[in-house]
């Protein structure tokens, strides 16, 4: 896994104070208002970035990958996707943030950007999981979404940060494979 340059893992801080964050980060703003996000030193990054898989991610012309996460502290699980690179007329084949990307969730954002500000990495607060990739768009679409149906996300607000399961109409042009459903299944006994 690769490192940020601190050692050890994040300890809590007697601090009581408001959240202080250095390096002028409460100046940063970015389009809609909002905290930019730190940078991530790319070159410490592994070939699969900070995502926990058994083989070489982004190979033989696989487009995403559906990933979970959980909070270490408070057990607090997402499942997402993510596109390798983009597919609109501008970023068509231009590699995306897929290595250091956390999620689209406001609330693991917050506080992947306090990580990140303070030289951490994601990887010290959550398990970040690949459950498998896809070769195309409706296979990558169905897979997330079959996975958030079948651990029930809205229903279970008490253990996962997703709330919706947007209703969108695609072609499903591949199954989910057997091993994202072990993976998965692996994934929710933790």
């Amino acid at each position: 896994m690769a490192s940020s340059g601190k050692s050890g893992s994040l300890k809590p801080t007697d601090n009581t104070a408001p959240l202080f964050l250095p390096s002028n980060i409460n100046n940063q703003k970015e389009e809609g208002g909002g905290l930019r996000m730190p940078r991530v030193d790319k070159s410490l990054l592994d070939l699969n970035g900070h995502w926990e898989f058994p083989e070489q991610m982004y190979t033989d012309n696989y487009i995403g990958f559906v990933y979970a996460m959980q909070n270490k502290l408070t057990g607090m699980k997402y499942i997402g996707k993510k596109l390798y690179a983009g597919m609109g007329v501008q970023n068509k084949g231009v590699e995306s943030n897929w290595k250091y990307y956390c999620s689209s969730n406001k609330l693991i954002d917050a506080d992947v950007k306090v990580l990140r500000t303070a030289g951490f990495p994601a990887s010290e607060l959550f398990d970040l999981i690949c459950l498998e990739q896809y070769k195309t768009k409706g296979g990558l679409s169905f897979a997330e979404v079959w996975s958030l149906v079948m651990a029930e996300t809205p229903s279970n607000y008490n253990k996962f940060y997703n709330r919706l399961i947007n209703g969108v109409s695609w072609a499903v042009r591949e199954r989910v494979t057997d091993r994202h459903k072990t993976r998965f299944f692996e994934f929710l006994e933790r």
